[in-house]
């Protein structure tokens, strides 16, 4: 029954991490039973969270999926800036496709895929990410409702599947905008 509140990520977006220290401290001491899991290429440099209640995970390709199957919540803490606005949503995505239910900072293309459905929570505010953390550790059933949403929205709109034909859509229309020249080298086995 372990709750695992997880981020994954490169050490370089750390600053991220520790700008919500605070509420991950609070969530801590208040539910002795969560514990965070952060994976990246080094360990991180927290403050004040317990280290009884800190795991590092050493990235690995081969073990990044198991890794974060093994989250109950996933993670993806931003700051409202112009770098931060133009990220994709890459973390978010990820704990997404396995299932998990999400805390994120509604910034930039985090924001659009929050308005896909329930699959987790928006925070802004130290208060706002302790509550939604409480609310995902105390509530199993919605964890699983939004983790299973959430991996709803990716099958439907993120998959490569989707993914594909919306490239294979834009590259067709642009083609149709080359000058004449280009189109005439096109064959239909292009596509």
């Amino acid at each position: 029954d372990q709750i695992i509140i997880g981020w994954t990520g490169t050490s370089i977006n750390y600053r991220y991490l520790y700008g919500i220290e605070d509420a991950l401290q609070q969530t801590l001491s208040r539910f002795p039973q969560a514990k965070l899991m952060v994976m990246a290429e080094k360990p991180p440099s927290f403050t004040c969270l317990p280290k009884r209640q800190v795991e590092f995970v050493q990235w690995s390709s081969d073990f990044e999926v198991e890794a974060i199957r093994r989250m109950s919540i996933g993670l993806m803490p931003l700051e409202s800036s112009d770098w931060c606005r133009g990220k994709c949503s890459f973390k978010m995505l990820c704990y997404m496709a396995c299932g998990l239910p999400v805390v994120v900072s509604p910034v930039g293309m985090n924001r659009d895929v929050l308005g896909h459905g329930e699959v987790g929570f928006a925070a802004t505010t130290a208060d706002e990410w302790a509550s939604g953390l409480a609310a995902l550790i105390t509530n199993r059933a919605a964890r699983a409702s939004m983790g299973s949403k959430g991996r709803s929205v990716i099958e439907k709109v993120y998959s490569v599947k989707k993914l594909a034909v919306r490239y294979s859509d834009l590259f067709r229309s642009a083609c149709g905008q080359m000058p004449h020249s280009c189109q005439q080298k096109q064959t239909s086995e292009t596509w």
